[in-house]
Order: structure tokens, then sequence, then C-alpha cells
């Protein structure tokens, strides 16, 4: 990714330090979910993830890893409001006889998730992968055609 946009390849591995940002914001998720209805706050994580993607798309605009980095950090700071939401969801709907099992199911699913997106993806664009512009372009032709 360094080659492809040309950036030091320690800019991109801050992409991942971004991922610390989930523990204070732990603990201000479950405060949010005490204060405000259940529902507004999935909203507010709802918002934030769409935001940060859209910013992450913008660097299909400018060709800039600024705006990777940026819509990372964004899409990160949700996370642990949908973490949280999967143990209130699992208290209310589910008996006490079954919370391990919908645990164990509900645990899963963002891990399953990740793994068939990072398939996908590499799927999609496969043999591009230190040339930008045909990763812009193969990129844009997924999107809008």
């Amino acid at each position: 990714m360094a080659n492809a946009y040309g950036v030091n390849p320690m800019l991109v591995n801050m992409c991942t330090l971004c991922y610390f940002v989930c523990l204070p914001m732990s603990f201000f998720s479950m405060w949010l979910y005490n204060k405000i209805n259940s529902a507004t706050v999935l909203r507010i994580g709802i918002s934030m993830a769409l935001c940060g993607t859209w910013l992450r798309m913008m660097t299909l605009i400018n060709n800039n890893f600024f705006w990777v980095l940026i819509g990372t950090v964004v899409t990160t700071i949700p996370g642990p409001i949908f973490n949280v939401a999967l143990t209130l969801i699992i208290n209310k709907w589910f008996p006490i006889k079954e919370l391990a099992k919908s645990v164990s199911l509900l645990s899963i699913t963002g891990t399953i998730g990740s793994v068939l997106s990072f398939m996908w993806s590499g799927y999609l664009l496969r043999g591009l992968d230190n040339d930008s512009e045909a990763i812009i372009d193969a990129t844009h032709k997924l999107l809008w055609q």
C-alpha cells in the first residue's frame, strides 16, 4: 500500500495504531448506553462508521493517503459501541440457558465478516499490487460501472 500511494510505510502502519482508540471509547460507549437510548447510541455509531467510510473513499478522488488515515480513525471510534451492543442485545433477547451459545455466534460474526471482506477485495483487485493507477481504475470500475 505504501508503494501504491507513494507514502512512508510508517504512515500505513499508523492505520493499525488507531485501534488503540477502542480502549477509552469502551468506557465512553458504556456511559452513552447508560445515559441515552440504545437505538440513539447505535445511530450515532452507524453515522460515524459511514462518515469514516466516505472519508476513506475520498482517496479515490484525489489519490491522497491522508483520507485513508483519517477515515480509518473515524471508522474505528464507534467499534466499542457495536461491541457493547452485542452484550445488550443478547441479555435482552435470549434466555439465560442460551446466553453462551448466542454470545459465541454473535461474537464470531464480526470476524467472519472481516475475513470475507478481505478475501473479496483481494479477489477483485488481484494482480494490481503496486500499480496505484490500476487500483484506482479498478475501484472506479467496480463502484460506478
